[in-house]
């Protein structure tokens, strides 16, 4: 199968996109889920982010640059305002077979609409307490390793 050559920008919009359409398909409880293709640092939650993980690129075999794969963050938070709320929500995203599953999301489409070879999750925290910059307060979340093979 042959791969369109996209850039890393490309890549985290259409994760960006493909998770928007499949969760927003869901029932988030009348919550408004923003999806972003790159790091934000001070949302309005509820929100999803994408950006690169550390490490961020391995080489997957010996050869030419584009033999690399590369790992991006896809991060859920919410606002605890509403403790049993919040965890409902949280619950809701990380649910692999709930119908606004983030997992389910990713890997609606392993290849991103034919940009990217392949994709996997490699793992999934459980819930994870973030200090917003420059803000007061927290808020709570989770993250998925997503793996993609260029």
């Amino acid at each position: 199968m042959s791969v369109r050559v996209a850039t890393l920008q490309e890549i985290v919009e259409a994760l960006a996109d493909q998770i928007t359409l499949n969760v927003a398909a869901g029932h988030l409880g009348g919550e408004a889920l923003q999806v972003w293709p790159f790091l934000v640092l001070n949302p309005t939650p509820p929100c999803i982010d994408i950006y690169p993980a550390d490490p961020f690129s391995e080489q997957t075999e010996m050869g030419p640059v584009d033999s690399r794969d590369v790992t991006f963050t896809v991060r859920a938070r919410v606002t605890p305002i509403d403790v049993d709320a919040t965890q409902q929500l949280l619950l809701q995203l990380m649910d692999p077979r709930s119908d606004t599953s983030v997992l389910g999301a990713i890997l609606a489409d392993e290849t991103l609409g034919g940009i990217v070879s392949d994709l996997t999750v490699t793992g999934m925290t459980g819930i994870i307490v973030y200090t917003p910059i420059g803000s007061e307060g927290y808020l709570v979340g989770c993250e998925w390793r997503t793996r993609i093979l260029l």
